[in-house]
């Protein structure tokens, strides 16, 4: 039953077309507190993660491999974080030069290859009120490597 009511509230939250035409851009999500950060070296099947921590803030940028026993263009980084929502229409946005996909409470809400040059990426998503887990995967690719949270 629970599941049941939880459902009705979020396809209320779709298909609500007052929510869609008042904010369509969604509301950008209050800024994480923390973000976990782990790096991953992708040479190996299953990738082996390297290192990680708690950052305050995700702004990251490397012009090559971010440890001298990576390979460039051969690993990537994985950025957690929870962030509490008013519910309804929500965003998240990111800079960045790698391939990015954005997994919010277990559902891709964006998936952005690598063209080369720094993209924006405004990841969009409804969620009834309360907490949401933020999950940021980016993966090298040819140049220098920038993931950054910007709203």
């Amino acid at each position: 039953i629970g599941a049941l009511g939880a459902a009705l509230v979020l396809g209320f939250l779709f298909l609500d077309p007052a929510a869609s035409e008042s904010n369509a851009s969604g509301t950008p999500v209050d800024a994480p507190q923390s973000w976990h950060i782990s790096f991953f070296d992708a040479r190996t099947t299953p990738a082996t993660e390297a290192g990680s921590g708690d950052s305050a803030g995700l702004d990251l940028a490397f012009k090559g491999a971010p440890f001298v026993d990576f390979k460039d263009n051969a690993w990537y980084v994985l950025a957690s974080a929870e962030v509490q929502t008013a519910g309804g229409y929500a965003s998240i946005t990111f800079e960045h030069t790698c391939d990015l996909e954005v997994v919010v409470d277990g559902h891709d809400v964006a998936r952005v290859p690598h063209n080369g040059k720094l993209q924006t990426t405004v990841a969009k998503f409804t969620h009834a009120a309360g907490p949401v887990r933020i999950l940021v995967q980016c993966h090298d690719g040819d140049g220098e490597f920038t993931l950054k949270y910007v709203g």
